[in-house]
């Protein structure tokens, strides 16, 4: 399977209202892993604690990454916000659970950010050679234009 880089997916669409308007709305919605001035995961020997609790990661590749769709009733009413998610990932990158860390605001985008969380694979995290199960931290964001 091709491994894609980190960078946030883009949707435009067009909306449409009662009266014909020659103005389109444009609609985008992007993801992607935080930037963190904590340190990456070392590749030190694993402590027991540190097996106790999966590694944190804010920057992270997917394997896939399905299409990140603006709730409809969400765009009629304006709605916009950066959701941020923090995903349970297995030691094949699949996404176990994922939970709000911060909510948009709104609670359509933020349930819409829960769903798509759930489809996205991430690169397996290596953790001394070894795929080990993680946890990525990454925000969702809807933005209309």
């Amino acid at each position: 399977m091709p491994l894609t880089t980190a960078t946030p997916p883009t949707v435009t669409t067009q909306g449409t209202s009662a009266a014909p308007s020659p103005a389109a709305s444009s609609v985008s919605a992007q993801t992607s892993p935080i930037e963190s001035s904590a340190p990456k995961t070392a590749s030190a020997p694993p402590s027991a604690a540190a097996s106790l609790s999966p590694p944190v990661i804010t920057q992270a590749d997917y394997l896939v990454r399905p299409v990140l769709r603006y709730h409809r009733l969400a765009q009629k009413m304006d709605q916009q916000g950066t959701v941020m998610i923090s995903a349970d990932v297995d030691e094949n990158g699949k996404v176990i659970s994922a939970k709000i860390l911060k909510s948009s605001g709104f609670q359509l985008l933020d349930q819409a950010a829960e769903v798509y969380a759930g489809g996205v694979v991430f690169v397996p995290h290596m953790v001394n050679g070894r795929a080990v199960r993680h946890t990525v931290h990454f925000p969702v964001v809807y933005l209309l234009k």
